[in-house]
């Protein structure tokens, strides 16, 4: 009866999906994915552990044409799936991984202390993914990387630029491609140095913002290494639902919009203009927040960000990801400050781990859950 009972519900939510979505598509692989990241707006890369083998696979996907839009791909008969463009094995678990510049090299980081690798993708002539490289870390640096702590979020790359955070907090590395891969490392300020780093991405060319462990927001810039950070954003403490709760913090930078997006596991958000960066234009409780447990290394903020310009009455719209639940939430933030709920996708069946949006196609999303299922979906508004 129970087994019933489900499918019942599984042909209902099946069903009603067609209200819900422009488009629902959904891939399975042979483990649980643990990193997922678009290459373009083409292609994806994903990694994660085979069950029988106990190898880190590597695979390059493409994304299935049917949702991509008409000037990125023509077609009177679109493919409505995924297909593996190229694949091939690490030698340890991948944590994280980029893409780096217009050959589409990736750069993986491992979760031993093997540092970054650089991995070619394949084309249509070769379809394995290789290992190039590893970028060394230099000799003044090499004692501190042997005995930090890696993980993911430490990991940016920009054209072809590389950036690492020490997640101790002591230092960031940064390499570029086009430097025989002499990588350099700045010293961050004394009094950060307790503070882990959770997150780190490139703002510009020159300066990057991390998160540390507390909370709080650093903009450095590489340029002016030994200065101060170039802002810092700092968060009153949030009370947790529970006193033994470990907070878990996120955020993500919004450049065209001169925004950053803070949030954390108690549901705390806030957003900051980084032109006035002393307080929040935006402070409140993620609505509809009921305080769930979050997967460590797997939290995580993420704007939209489309080449097109957002209304003017709104700074964007974005989810977050990394609660132990079935469901990932999409909200807008109005400039009044108001947090609008636009849709839960709630297709998978067990915990999901990744999520992120498509950077050339309105409202689609790529998730995937613990089951080794991956979605792409793209909703349509006002279903809440």
């Amino acid at each position: 009866m129970e087994s019933k009972q489900r499918q019942d519900d599984a042909d209902a939510w099946f069903f009603e999906s067609f209200k819900r979505y422009t488009n629902l598509y959904m891939y399975e692989f042979e483990a649980p994915v643990d990193t997922m990241e678009l290459l373009d707006p083409m292609s994806l890369i994903t990694s994660g552990i085979q069950a029988y083998s106990k190898k880190c696979e590597i695979l390059q996907l493409a994304v299935p044409p049917k949702l991509l839009p008409k000037d990125i791909e023509e077609g009177l008969c679109k493919d409505r799936d995924f297909k593996i463009i190229s694949g091939g094995y690490s030698s340890t678990r991948i944590i994280q991984v980029q893409p780096i510049g217009a050959d589409r090299v990736a750069v993986a980081v491992q979760s031993d202390q093997e540092g970054l690798g650089l991995f070619q993708l394949g084309n249509d002539d070769h379809g394995v993914i290789t290992e190039e490289k590893r970028l060394q870390f230099p000799a003044e640096q090499q004692k501190l990387h042997n005995s930090s702590v890696w993980g993911p979020g430490v990991l940016a790359t920009r054209g072809r630029k590389v950036i690492l955070g020490d997640r101790n907090g002591s230092y960031v590395c940064q390499w570029s491609l086009d430097a025989q891969d002499k990588g350099i490392c700045h010293p961050l300020p004394n009094q950060h140095h307790v503070l882990q780093i959770k997150k780190i991405q490139y703002w510009d060319d020159n300066v990057v913002a991390f998160c540390t462990s507390k909370g709080s927001i650093l903009f450095y810039d590489l340029l002016q290494p030994m200065d101060k950070p170039v802002t810092t954003i700092e968060s009153p403490p949030t009370a947790l639902a529970s006193d033994s709760a470990v907070l878990c913090h996120s955020f993500d930078t919004h450049p065209s919009e001169n925004i950053l997006g803070l949030l954390n596991s108690s549901g705390k958000f806030e957003i900051f203009d980084i032109k006035k960066p002393d307080s929040p234009v935006v402070s409140t409780i993620l609505p509809g927040y009921d305080h769930l447990s979050v997967l460590q290394g797997k939290f995580n903020l993420q704007f939209q960000k489309l080449q097109t310009q957002s209304p003017s009455d709104y700074y964007a719209k974005f989810i977050a990801t990394g609660f132990k639940d079935e469901m990932i939430p999409v909200y807008e933030c109005t400039k009044a400050g108001d947090i609008r709920p636009l849709f839960t996708h709630d297709g998978h069946t067990k915990i999901v781990t990744t999520a992120m949006w498509h950077t050339a196609s309105d409202n689609l999303l790529f998730s995937s859950s613990i089951d080794a299922v991956l979605h792409a979906w793209q909703y349509i508004e006002n279903e809440m």
